[in-house]
């Protein structure tokens, strides 16, 4: 995918935020020069919103990874190979505690099925990734409306599925994510939530010789930017 659409991608997400955020504050000024009288129920069909929203959140979704590349280094030889990355499908789920005002704590995990461009026009299979993260975050939470932002850094193990196309076995790695996230609550209990974060993943490889004769090790690190879109459910 270009620069130039994943730089797009990331200005409407911007937009889109700070389009809420800006109304939340400007919202919370008016409420403070008693301007504004914030309401304990929102009326509608089916929906509802007494503005308390539990410490405890649960959330599953999808994710797309795009953009972004692929560095490997074999083990006894100098320099590096670079490849670009295909788009890359996901599903995650995870668990967030609020601990405080402006922090809570949580874990994820994610699937991830991942491809080079080239292997993809060679129709090698998609290589499967398992994140198991910590994921903490810096949050604020909008007084007037159902509206919470924060940043996290999520980190964690990552375990990489062998792939028979290429004859390769794959070890434990780890990885490292950060970036912004926004979570709107429709009621009490049910939120939608989006993220865009960059994630780096180091592993290493163990590539089998077509030809016999042994193995090659490569050390690999995947980065790549990421969206993602959850349903929550607060208690």
């Amino acid at each position: 995918m270009s620069k130039g659409i994943m730089g797009a991608l990331s200005a409407l997400f911007a937009a889109s935020v700070c389009a809420l955020s800006g109304t939340a504050l400007a919202q919370d000024a008016a409420q403070e020069r008693g301007e504004l009288s914030v309401s304990a129920d929102t009326s509608g069909v089916g929906h509802r919103h007494s503005g308390v929203v539990g410490p405890l959140r649960i959330n599953a979704g999808l994710h797309l990874g795009l953009g972004g590349g692929a560095r490997g280094e074999v083990e006894g030889l100098p320099g590096s190979s670079t490849a670009d990355l295909a788009v890359t499908p996901g599903l995650q789920a995870g668990i967030d505690y609020v601990i405080m005002d402006y922090f809570s704590l949580g874990g994820e995990t994610r699937l991830a099925w991942f491809n080079t461009k080239a292997g993809q026009d060679a129709d090698i299979s998609r290589t499967m990734l398992w994140d198991l993260d910590l994921k903490p975050k810096g949050r604020y939470a909008f007084s007037n409306i159902p509206l919470e932002l924060y940043g996290t850094l999520p980190m964690g193990l990552s375990v990489i599925g062998g792939n028979d196309d290429v004859d390769t076995d794959a070890t434990a790695g780890f990885n490292l994510g950060f970036g912004p996230g926004a979570t709107y609550f429709i009621t009490d209990r049910i939120g939608v939530n989006t993220e865009m974060l960059g994630i780096f993943r180091w592993f290493s490889e163990t590539i089998d010789s077509p030809f016999g004769g042994g193995s090659t090790d490569v050390k690999t690190r995947l980065g790549q930017f990421t969206w993602f879109f959850n349903a929550v459910f607060a208690i």
